[in-house]
């Protein structure tokens, strides 16, 4: 075997061991797994012991891993449940921007920050992790709940305005000026992307998913789910978007087919 790949496996072995040892100690304190797992590769990352550095294929496994598990919660999200809370959930979410960036914004200035830069850097505060969040929601077994849609929204929603927050304050930190065209075509693809995508999807779905009951192979529903999941996240990544919020709506147009149960099965 090759010492690179010697090196991969040796990380990835790490890190499993790492994330079952915080898993366990975080839920022993009534905590949820992930938080003791982040607190384990914190760790045994390159910022404490360094026993894992950061590499390539650690980071795609890290990313399909992140794919998967959004792809999984879409599984169990309807478009129907998230229509229901939608104006709460953009409530949520533009607040959940504003806030933090002009919070940041005011610290920044505060600090002798120059108006530009304190935006550029309150821009960072306006992050969120869905994945995370997520994780966190499935494990306490709430994803059924009102207040998890209204957070699974919001989150989508966080993704589309922190892309168009961003491409205002590069431009203002770059003195070039806003370009009211491409936060046009910015905003315009994003959200035309997530429209497109849970709307039609959702539609054309409810009215072809026999297909996933055409192939003789009993695995090729598997396969066509995951090649679906896959085709969004990449999609979702070309206008903007993290990947994972492709793989959401993928999950989500799938929840509408008599298959979303064995999916959830197999992709648990």
């Amino acid at each position: 075997m090759e010492h690179g790949h010697t090196a991969i496996l040796t990380g990835l072995l790490v890190a499993f061991v790492a994330a079952l040892v915080g898993s366990e100690i975080s839920q022993r304190l009534k905590m949820p797994a992930i938080v003791g797992q982040i607190a384990a590769g914190v760790v045994v990352g390159p910022s404490a012991l360094g026993w894992i550095t950061v590499s390539a294929p650690l980071e795609l496994l890290s990313e399909l891993g992140a794919i998967l598990l959004l792809f999984t919660v879409g599984l169990e999200t309807k478009l129907g449940d998230l229509r229901k809370v939608g104006k709460t959930a953009l409530l949520v979410g533009v607040l959940g921007v504003l806030a933090p960036f002009a919070l940041a914004t005011g610290w920044a200035m505060a600090s002798s920050f120059a108006t530009p830069k304190a935006m550029f850097v309150a821009a960072a505060f306006v992050a969120t992790s869905a994945g995370i969040t997520a994780k966190v929601l499935q494990e306490l077994g709430a994803l059924g709940r009102t207040e998890a849609r209204i957070i699974l929204g919001a989150a989508v929603i966080d993704d589309v305005l922190a892309l168009l927050l961003l491409a205002v304050v590069s431009a203002l930190q770059a003195k070039a000026g806003i370009d009211v065209l491409n936060l046009v075509k910015v905003l315009g693809g994003a959200v035309g992307f997530v429209a497109v995508v849970a709307l039609l999807g959702t539609y054309v779905m409810k009215r072809t998913s026999r297909l996933l009951d055409a192939p003789i192979d009993h695995e090729s529903p598997l396969t066509i789910s995951f090649a679906l999941c896959l085709a969004l996240a990449v999609a979702s990544a070309h206008v903007g978007l993290a990947a994972i919020i492709g793989a959401f709506l993928a999950g989500m147009v799938l929840a509408e087919t008599p298959h979303r149960k064995c999916l959830k099965h197999d992709f648990a």
